[in-house]
């Protein structure tokens, strides 16, 4: 098999989909961090986390967040806050200190695509 773009995004999927159910029995989040290849070999990196009591993930970014958000002008109650950018609606659920022009993390609401932002990018915050 030669590796590319498109076959190792299968690939990952299929891991994804192989890896949920041993996942959600031990009551963890699994996601893929990082992918490398070349045409001969792969390398996929997978990151695992604690399921909180409201479901969400205990990544590093969600971590930090409480420690970290007045640096941003946001508080720790913005961390799963909604706000639009363009007329689409993200979700925070993080920040990520070493990258200084995007540190915010979110989502978009509709397909739960991770995203990064800058703070003035976010403006205001609902809480629903």
């Amino acid at each position: 098999m030669i590796f590319d773009r498109q076959g190792l995004r299968a690939i990952q999927g299929d891991f994804e989909r192989a890896m949920a159910a041993t996942a959600k029995t031990y009551g963890v989040s699994l996601k893929v961090k990082a992918a490398r290849f070349t045409n001969a070999n792969a390398e996929l990196k997978f990151e695992i986390a604690a399921i909180g009591p409201n479901g969400e993930s205990h990544t590093p970014e969600r971590m930090e967040f409480g420690m970290l958000a007045n640096r941003y002008n946001l508080g720790a109650s913005d961390l799963d806050g909604l706000f639009t950018v363009n007329g689409t609606a993200y979700r925070i659920t993080g920040i990520k200190p070493n990258r200084p022009k995007f540190p915010i993390c979110g989502t978009r609401v509709s397909d739960g695509k991770t995203f990064k932002f800058s703070r003035l990018m976010i403006g205001s915050i609902s809480h629903k």
